[in-house]
């Protein structure tokens, strides 16, 4: 009777023999778009773990080599095992205008002191808690954004969501609902966040029953907002929980990432900080702390998206599964089932797009109007702002599918730098003027997850 490594032996060869003759397959759909990396199935395997490391690097060199075209890299992350990249203003406005028919998306306590002497803090792990805390306040109101078992349970979420995503991805197919079951907190999460949100959801459906889903003086939160737009048979606790739990994912982390990277960009800049803190010093003095202040802080727009431009979130933005074949400007046809995107990191580093591309321009995208006090409804102020969308800058996507919690996170970004700028000073360790190195995981960025700033209380903010 053959021994059980036998039986596990056999088992491999089949598995095997499977992957290459699907790899093979699919290859052969996509042999007309050239390749970073390797097409030999045991060297695309392998290209597509240096992928998940340096698969900005793998970008880029398809970015240079491949101009106004598109290439595709060995990755895990899409379910053809390629990711097609597009590059040049002629394809983004392809993926632009493409409907969802041809393309579809393919997404997957702090010790609040204030001292006055130099004190380090790692900056994600400090900025994470009051990013989520600030989202909730939006989200859920008071005073559930406060409780820090609820919110540390949404913080924890995203990482080990994304590792039970990759563990899913990297299994076979028929091995992925029991990977899924084994690796995925979603369903405990949810179960524990109906501890806290499903008390207040019954409430406000109790209500609406009771007074009239149009009535006066419903908290302004987003649990009234998924309310109010539902359908009927979607107006439940556990839809709405689900949303809220997406929502948070989707904010949350994102969010403390980009706003560690606005801080740093300003520990490492510092003659930048004076004529901020003046514009935010003047704005706010005559319009307050209010949504109209935030669209008047010109240069602090510009410098937070100069900083997306420089760092950003992502090495390819704005992934699409091909539902049917599509075929681009440029005569290069993408066929269903494969995942296209673009290149935006390498492409918001192109000195035929940028002047002085490789250099940090704090106020580059300031207009000459902006000093007017009407500068807010000027046009060429508009798109220039950030949450603009723009075929050369896509730190948000493009088209329908475009983020569309860009303006949300820019105000809260921009509201929670400014109040740091205002309180406090800040500067790099040992005053180092370089910048800390982001973290590049497959085609995702994140800020230094390690690296520290000092921060002393402003004595004119004491």
């Amino acid at each position: 009777m053959p021994s059980p490594a036998a039986y596990f032996g056999l088992a491999a060869a089949g598995w095997i023999s499977y992957q290459w003759y699907w790899f093979r397959e699919n290859l052969k759909k996509v042999e007309h778009i050239p390749t970073v990396g390797s097409e030999n199935f045991f060297g695309a395997w392998f290209s597509a773990w240096r992928y998940i490391l340096s698969g900005h690097k793998m970008v880029e060199e398809g970015y240079k080599k491949y101009p106004n075209g598109v290439f595709k890299v060995p990755t895990f992350e899409s379910s053809s095992r390629w990711i097609i990249v597009a590059n040049g203003a002629k394809l983004v406005e392809d993926i632009r205008k493409a409907s969802d028919d041809l393309v579809a998306s393919d997404l997957p306590t702090i010790d609040y002191t204030h001292p006055t002497e130099w004190t380090s803090y790692p900056v994600l792990d400090t900025l994470l808690p009051v990013v989520t805390r600030t989202t909730n306040r939006f989200f859920v109101g008071l005073p559930l954004c406060r409780n820090r078992d609820y919110l540390s349970t949404l913080e924890k979420f995203a990482a080990r969501l994304m590792l039970s995503a990759y563990s899913v991805t990297l299994s076979p197919s028929f091995m992925r609902p029991i990977m899924a079951y084994l690796t995925s907190n979603v369903p405990a999460t949810e179960k524990k966040l109906k501890q806290y949100l499903g008390p207040i959801i019954e409430e406000r459906l109790q209500q609406d029953a009771e007074l009239g889903i149009d009535r006066s003086g419903k908290p302004n939160d987003m649990i009234t907002w998924l309310l109010d737009l539902a359908p009927e048979e979607l107006r439940t606790v556990d839809d709405v929980v689900t949303r809220l739990l997406i929502s948070n994912f989707a904010a949350i982390h994102t969010t403390s990432n980009s706003l560690s990277d606005v801080l740093f960009h300003l520990a490492a800049y510092p003659e930048y900080v004076k004529p901020l803190r003046e514009e935010i010093e003047n704005v706010t003095r005559e319009h307050g702390w209010t949504k109209e202040a935030m669209v008047r802080l010109h240069k602090l727009d510009s410098f937070m998206k100069e900083v997306g431009r420089m760092a950003g979130v992502n090495v390819v933005a704005s992934q699409r599964k091909a539902r049917q074949a599509f075929t681009l400007s440029n005569g290069v046809t993408i066929p269903a089932g494969f995942t296209v995107g673009i290149a935006s990191n390498a492409s918001h580093h192109d000195p035929h797009a940028y002047d002085d591309a490789s250099t940090f321009n704090g106020f580059r995208f300031v207009s000459e109007a902006s000093s007017d006090p009407d500068a807010e409804s000027s046009t060429e102020q508009v798109k220039r702002q950030m949450v603009s969308l723009d075929t050369k800058y896509v730190l948000f996507g493009v088209g329908r599918h475009a983020c569309p919690g860009r303006f949300f996170a820019v105000n809260e970004i921009k509201a929670m730098a400014a109040y740091v700028l205002l309180n406090y000073d800040m500067k790099l360790p040992g005053d180092d003027p370089h910048l800390p190195a982001g973290f590049f995981f497959g085609s995702s960025r994140s800020a230094n997850p390690t690296a520290h700033i000092l921060f002393r209380k402003r004595a004119s903010a004491t």
